[in-house]
């Protein structure tokens, strides 16, 4: 049986979320970009997943989200997401600005994010925990 549009979506930013682990330097105060492209898939793959379990079609998330983590953020709370962990909306409010314009090399010459490797990857892991429990109701 072919998975759903959604699982699909799900598996794959679980993936990326399993490469942005493996990338993670151990004990980095910093994120590297390898880490925060992964991170940015992982979110953007994962909410996605979100919104087409509530509706959206592949189409419509191509068209009006792109790759605009903020954006997918913001449609997935109009259709009554709320997310489980309290850092989701600063990750992603940081990273989206350079990840929708593959710029993540300019987040990291500027400092980075303002939480460490093992925090980013707990609060996208958090997000697709969160998915996972909608999307396999």
């Amino acid at each position: 049986m072919k998975p759903t549009l959604q699982a699909h979506l799900l598996e794959r930013a679980a993936s990326f979320l399993v490469m942005a682990d493996h990338v993670a330097e151990p004990e980095a105060r910093l994120c590297g970009e390898p880490l925060l492209q992964n991170v940015g898939y992982a979110l953007e793959l994962g909410l996605k997943a979100l919104l087409v379990e509530r509706g959206w079609d592949d189409d419509r998330c191509r068209i009006e989200v792109r790759h605009d983590i903020a954006k997918a953020l913001g449609e997935a709370a109009k259709v009554g997401f709320v997310p489980a962990h309290p850092d989701l909306a600063a990750l992603i409010a940081t990273i989206s600005p350079y990840y929708k314009r593959h710029g993540l090399s300019e987040l990291v010459a500027t400092g980075g994010l303002a939480m460490s490797p093992d925090q980013a990857l707990a609060v996208t892991r958090s997000l697709l925990d969160q998915v996972r429990v909608s999307v396999t109701k």
